[in-house]
């Protein structure tokens, strides 16, 4: 199959998905239009599934981008602590370190550490099972995501090329604070002449442990140009707007549904022995919570068939495909075997398919949870990798159908489905854990 073949399926799914988009608008995790765009897609593929429903999970929404709150204020503090008895800077030293943790444990690792300190929602995940033509012998997952993110302000203006500096910024003065912080603790004199006079007084107050206050010229200059990188940190993510999420990721998830039907009517040339499971994922953009609790709960389910999972994300343009070498901010390796093989079938079609590394601050893909459960993963995406663009699209309120190449998800679908026949035909290695 050719990437003509699939042109008219790629623009019903481009039309469904802007159906889908226009009946529902943004889809944050979590929202009562996250749950409908669900059941939407479970009721599609219950008309020609084995098996289908919705799983439904608890998620806590602010969790992902809630340290974004926290750290500008405790920068002030931190400021602040130095014109007070020193015992407030051992609270400013303590309470950086617990906003950096919450960041390198959420936003990095995409851990579930700080979850229950925000306020909970109810979530869905959309399945569906196909069986094969004959016995079962391993399984594929085929999957998006539905859930829309929420808007980023720096991408939305004129300044989308200043977001790298500003986040790099805010952690470079945060770091040089907790230093000055330290160096306080341990005697070092940074302290500025204004506080010398009063440090008796001071340091009687505090029960003996007070040092002059205060801070020396300098170390209050540097301090206060850290402030713009701070402020425009705390601003860079609404949490409470969303974007209409057409490329990342509605579209690839309407794909997955249409394949999934597509390849059930030609179950004997692609699904001769591999039973596959579509599925559209919730809360992506806040962590991956809904693939974290898809592959916990229903990696049970999956017995001993060798299983893998083909992820897609941000389908835009169909000259910027890649299939992700190492994913969550490069933490995550990807199997390899699965990466040839769908290399390999988009050569078949013509097709370049590019590799890869998502390195920090890129973010993650749903493949990173079902690499974590142990299973063969690979994730595509189509769109830039530059960190640094003129204008994003993703995580904008530009996110809409018109954006999208009707090309990409032309090639997408042809990939899948030479994949799936080289399988068929015994041309691939069994699915496995990566090498």
């Amino acid at each position: 199959m050719t990437e003509k073949d699939f042109d008219a399926l790629a623009a019903e799914c481009i039309a469904e998905t802007d159906r889908l988009v226009r009946a529902n608008g943004p889809r944050l995790a979590g929202s009562n239009a996250s749950r409908r765009t669900a059941q939407a897609l479970a009721g599609e593929l219950s008309t020609f599934c084995n098996d289908s429903g919705l799983e439904v999970f608890t998620a806590h929404p602010d969790s992902f981008f809630g340290y974004m709150k926290f750290l500008p204020p405790l920068y002030l503090a931190g400021i602040a602590s130095f014109y007070m008895p020193r015992p407030y800077t051992f609270a400013a030293i303590i309470l950086l370190v617990v906003g950096l943790t919450m960041m390198v444990s959420v936003f990095w690792l995409y851990r579930h550490s700080f979850d229950r300190l925000f306020r909970p929602a109810s979530c869905a995940n959309a399945w569906g099972v196909i069986e094969p033509a004959g016995k079962a012998r391993r399984q594929l997952v085929l999957s998006g995501h539905h859930d829309s993110a929420s808007i980023m302000r720096l991408f939305q203006g004129p300044f989308s090329r200043f977001t790298g500096p500003i986040l790099g910024g805010t952690y470079l003065f945060i770091a040089i604070e907790l230093a000055l912080l330290v160096a306080r603790i341990i005697g070092s004199p940074i302290g500025g002449a204004a506080g010398t006079a009063g440090a008796a007084a001071v340091g009687g107050a505090a029960g003996g442990t007070g040092s002059a206050p205060g801070l020396a010229p300098w170390a209050l200059a540097l301090l206060c140009l850290g402030l713009p990188f701070v402020v425009a940190y705390f601003f860079v993510v609404d949490m409470r707007k969303g974007g209409p999420g057409a490329g990342d990721n509605l579209v690839s998830s309407v794909m997955a549904v249409m394949m999934g039907r597509w390849l059930a009517e030609r179950r004997d040339d692609y699904l001769k022995d591999t039973r596959l499971v579509i599925a559209s994922f919730d809360a992506e953009e806040i962590g991956l919570r809904g693939s974290s609790h898809f592959f916990r709960q229903r990696g049970k389910d999956f017995g001993d068939l060798p299983t893998a999972h083909l992820n897609f994300d941000s389908l835009y343009d169909r000259d910027e495909l890649h299939v992700i070498t190492k994913d969550l901010n490069g933490t995550i390796p990807l199997d390899e075997g699965m990466r040839r093989e769908l290399m390999a079938a988009a050569e078949d079609c013509g097709i370049e398919l590019r590799p890869f590394a998502m390195g920090f601050p890129l973010g993650a893909t749903d493949a990173a949870e079902s690499a974590r459960a142990g299973l063969a993963s690979a994730s595509i995406v189509g769109q830039s990798t530059e960190v640094v663009q003129e204008e994003y699209v993703y995580h904008t309120t530009r996110d809409h159908v018109d954006r999208i190449d009707p090309r990409v998800v032309s090639a997408c679908m042809a990939i899948i489905a030479s994949f799936l026949a080289k399988r068929a035909d015994g041309r691939s290695p069994s699915d496995g854990p990566g090498d």
